[in-house]
């Protein structure tokens, strides 16, 4: 594993872990590790972007990813 893929996977785990617990980070650490992984070998070699790729992917897994149905209205 490149050191990009360790320290975004560092990144999105921990931001996870603050804003569930660490039990529900370490579940869906294999999948977000295997998803940067993806990203990482299709040529996104930048830690904050994938860091960044590996969040929203979570937030799509966990079906949160309409900021309307969220409640944001942009105001």
């Amino acid at each position: 594993m490149s050191n990009a893929i360790e320290v975004a996977s560092r990144r999105v785990l921990e931001t996870y872990a603050l804003m569930f617990d660490n039990d529900k980070a370490e579940e869906v650490r294999e999948s977000v590790v295997a998803y940067l992984e993806k990203m990482y070998t299709a040529g996104e070699t930048d830690e904050g972007r994938l860091a960044v790729c590996g969040l929203v992917y979570l937030r799509e897994k966990e079906g949160r990813s309409d900021p309307v149905a969220e409640g944001f209205t942009g105001l």
